[in-house]
């Protein structure tokens, strides 16, 4: 599993951009931006672009993509080249990311995310918190009904030290 935290970049829009990693990445020199709308969220981009425009979001069981990538070669939004049942489609509309060049960049293609909204103490939005797995079995829990509610809450206490 990974944590991330992202900020807001303005520099000809808004951006998500990473301001804190607890993993090893494949190339610690990277740097990840997403896009994010205030008054668009169909258009903002990655998993931190849908926890950035709807304040929580949690999907599970994506399919592991890793050896399809290969297949990409195109240009555009994936869904006008796989089929409607193509893992990688699946995979793109289901983690937000449906560039087909912005999808090749990434580098860990993990199978579960976790993320909640990061909040000022004065309720202005500032970033979001992710988590993922690329574990075959998903760390997330989902009959627990006060999972969510913990994890908003230690995000709050994150956010609040972080800032």
């Amino acid at each position: 599993m990974r944590l991330l935290g992202m900020t807001p970049l303005n520099p000809l829009g808004k951006y998500l951009i990473v301001y804190a990693r607890c993993a090893r990445g494949t190339n610690p020199q990277s740097c990840s931006m997403f896009r994010v709308y205030s008054q668009s969220p169909e258009k903002c981009e990655g998993f931190a672009g849908l926890v950035w425009s709807t304040d929580f979001a949690v999907k599970r069981g994506l399919p592991n993509v890793k050896d399809h990538l290969k297949k990409i070669t195109g240009k555009g939004d994936i869904r006008t080249i796989t089929k409607s049942s193509s893992s990688m489609r699946r995979y793109a509309i289901e983690s937000n990311l449906t560039n087909c060049a912005k999808l090749r960049a990434v580098n860990r293609y993990a199978q579960h995310f976790l993320g909640t909204a990061l909040w000022t103490a004065r309720g202005k939005k500032w970033g979001v918190l992710l988590v993922d797995s690329t574990a075959e079995a998903c760390p997330f829990p989902e009959a627990d009904p006060g999972f969510e509610h913990d994890f908003k809450s230690y995000a709050t206490s994150l956010s609040h030290t972080l800032q």
